[in-house]
């Protein structure tokens, strides 16, 4: 963006007072003024809400849960003796738990870029 010093031009855009309501909330829930919101906007760059980020946060929380109960699991396995059965269906956790751990990546991944 430009430097401040040399904004000088206003820009008029004329809205409804929803549109003006849903534009004000938009820029509110990204953490940014109104003008810099439009001005964003207008000139295709990113807008990263505030709920994003807050969600990838929440994401990043639930990966590492999973985590800690995979290692749980897995020092289940081994230090108790437990039958094949039992053996089989623990790693069929584990592999669901990696797999949900790789989406759950991803999903943050595709939120922040």
């Amino acid at each position: 963006m430009t430097n401040p010093v040399n904004r000088k031009q206003p820009l008029k855009v004329y809205v409804s007072d929803e549109e003006k309501e849903e534009i004000a909330e938009r820029a509110r829930l990204a953490s940014m003024s109104v003008s810099n919101y439009l001005k964003a906007a207008g000139l295709q760059h990113r807008i990263r809400s505030v709920v994003d980020l807050h969600a990838v946060k929440e994401l990043m929380k639930v990966n590492a849960d999973m985590g800690r109960l995979g290692g749980l699991l897995k020092m289940y396995l081994a230090n108790f003796e437990t039958d094949q059965a039992a053996r089989s269906e623990v790693a069929a956790i584990l592999k669901s738990i990696g797999e949900t751990q790789q989406t759950l990546r991803e999903r943050a991944s595709d939120m922040t870029a």
